[in-house]
C-alpha cells in the first residue's frame, strides 16, 4: 500500500463524510478502516479488502478508500477489478493515482490494462518543480504538521503530530524548540498553526484521539516571545465532535476552526461553538480569509472549496473546471485574489494556485506550483511570505521502523522538509 495514502486516510478519517450525509455512522466507518489497517499489517489482504469495501459502502466519496480498494483487489488476485477501479476514478473525477512505487500493484504491472492506465497517469503526473530547498531536518520521527510565519522575528513555526512539540526555524536554518501543547497533563499532537501578531500570540490546534488517553481537542494560544500558554479553548469532554484540524484568526480576534463542521471561538469568550449560520460542511480542513475578510474560504476534503460570504453567511461551492479536482486539500491560503492549496490526498501530492473570478464564485484558471518532488514525499501545509509559498512535509523515510522509535510503525517517518516557491 502506498504509505502516504494509507497514513493520510487513517489520520484524517473524520474528514471524509459528505456534508449532505451527516447521518453516516462515522464510528462504524472508523472501525472498518482501522480493522482494515490491522488486517493489512498482518498480511490478511482479504480482510483488508472486505473492510475497505464496507467503509466504501458507508462513504463512497472517500478517494483514499477507493485507492485502498484497488490495492486490495490487486493483492487478492482480482486483477481486472483493481485496474477497473483505478480507471473509474480517473475517468469520472480526473484523478490519476500515482501507483508506480506501490508494491501492492506488483501483481498487475505486466498486464496491458495496467500499463495503459500507468501510461495515462505518468502523462498526467509529470514532475513540475518550481521550488528550491529551504530547510531540511534529519530527525525522522517528528511527524511534521502545521506551519505559520512570524513576521515579528522572521521565523517559521511547525509542529509535531507525534509528541506535541512546536519548533521554530529562522531564515538561516536555525532550529529551536518553542513550546508544546499540554492540557490536563497530556501532550496533544499539533495540527494547524497561525500567528496573531496583533495579539502577540501563536495559535495552535491540538488534538488527541486515542483509546489509551481518550479524546481532547482545542485551540491553544501561546505568547510569541516566551512560548507560555495563555489560552486553552477546549471542546467539552462529552462533545461528539471528533476534533479540530486547522484554524484561522480574524482581525477582531475571532478564531475559526475546522475539523468536521466549522466552529468559532468569539473574541472575549472561551468556548468553541458551531458556526451560527448553519452547517457549512462536515469535512472542513484548510481555511483562510480574503484580504478584506469579506469571504472565508474552507476546503472540504471531499466536496471541494467553499466560499462563505461573511456579511450574509451565504455558502457556495466554488465552481471548478471539469477534471480539475479541488478535493483532498489540506492547507489553504489566500494570495492576491487567488487561492493556494496543498492537495495531499491524491497521489502524487501537489501544490496548486487557483485564480478566482472577481466574486470568488469560480476558478478561472490554475497552475501547478509543485508536483512529484523527489525531496518532499508528502507536503502537509504551508505559509505565504510576501510572494513566496513555503511548503512543509516529510521526505522519504525507512521502510521499517527503527528500534529506537516506539509505536506508529512507519507512519509519517521521514525528515522534515521545507520547500520555497514563487507565487504568480
Amino acid at each position: 500500500m502506498n504509505r502516504f495514502i494509507f497514513t493520510l486516510t487513517f489520520l484524517l478519517i473524520i474528514h471524509v463524510v459528505p456534508a449532505q450525509e451527516q447521518q453516516i455512522d462515522r464510528n462504524t466507518f472508523n472501525l472498518h478502516f482501522q480493522q482494515g489497517y490491522t488486517d493489512y499489517a498482518q498480511q490478511d489482504y482479504q480482510g483488508f479488502l472486505d473492510h475497505m469495501l464496507a467503509a466504501y459502502e458507508i462513504n463512497p466519496a472517500s478517494y483514499n478508500v477507493i485507492y485502498n480498494i484497488s490495492c486490495g483487489y490487486s493483492l487478492t488476485g482480482q486483477h481486472d477489478k483493481a485496474i477497473n477501479t483505478l480507471n473509474k476514478i480517473a475517468e469520472e473525477k480526473g484523478i490519476y493515482f500515482e501507483t508506480g512505487n506501490d508494491s501492492d500493484f506488483d501483481a498487475i504491472r505486466e498486464l496491458e490494462g495496467y500499463k495503459d492506465f500507468k501510461a495515462k497517469a505518468d502523462k498526467m503526473n509529470i514532475p513540475i518543480n518550481t521550488s528550491e530547498l529551504f530547510f531540511a531536518s534529519q530527525q525522522i520521527d517528528f511527524s511534521t504538521e502545521g506551519m505559520a510565519y512570524d513576521p515579528t522575528m522572521d521565523r517559521f513555526f511547525f509542529g509535531s503530530m507525534r509528541n506535541g512539540t512546536i519548533m521554530t526555524v529562522d531564515v538561516e536554518g536555525n532550529l529551536l524548540q518553542f513550546t508544546e501543547i499540554r492540557h490536563d497533563d497530556k501532550l496533544l499532537p499539533v495540527l494547524g498553526l497561525e500567528v496573531d501578531s496583533k495579539r502577540n500570540l501563536l495559535w495552535a490546534v491540538g488534538r488527541l484521539n486515542s483509546q489509551e488517553h481518550g479524546r481532547m481537542s482545542g485551540a491553544f494560544g501561546f505568547d510569541l516571545q516566551t512560548g507560555e500558554q495563555k489560552h486553552a479553548f477546549v471542546l467539552p469532554k462529552d462533545s461528539e465532535h471528533t476534533g479540530f484540524n486547522d484554524l484561522t484568526v480574524s482581525n477582531n480576534g475571532d478564531i475559526y476552526l475546522t475539523g468536521g463542521p466549522l466552529y468559532i471561538v468569539k473574541e472575549g469568550t472561551s468556548n468553541p461553538v458551531p458556526w451560527p449560520h448553519g452547517e457549512v460542511t462536515g469535512n472542513a480542513n484548510g481555511i483562510c480569509f480574503s484580504d478584506d475578510e469579506s469571504t472565508l474560504f474552507v476546503a472540504d476534503y471531499v466536496l471541494g472549496i467553499f466560499a462563505i460570504d461573511m456579511a450574509s453567511g451565504k455558502v457556495q461551492l466554488i465552481k471548478a473546471p471539469e477534471n480539475l479536482p479541488t478535493v483532498a486539500i489540506d492547507g489553504l491560503y489566500f494570495y492576491n485574489g487567488s487561492l493556494v492549496g496543498v492537495q495531499n490526498g491524491i497521489p502524487p501530492w501537489r501544490a496548486l494556485q487557483f485564480y478566482l473570478s472577481d466574486d470568488y464564485s469560480q476558478i478561472m484558471d490554475h497552475r501547478i506550483i509543485e508536483r512529484n518532488n523527489t525531496k518532499l514525499l508528502t507536503a502537509m501545509t504551508g505559509a505565504i511570505v510576501e510572494d513566496d509559498f513555503f511548503m512543509i512535509g516529510f521526505g522519504a523515510g525507512p521502510t521499517s521502523r527503527p528500534q529506537f522509535i516506539s509505536g506508529w510503525g512507519t507512519v509519517n517517518l521521514g525528515p522534515t522538509i521545507i520547500l520555497k516557491a514563487l507565487l504568480k
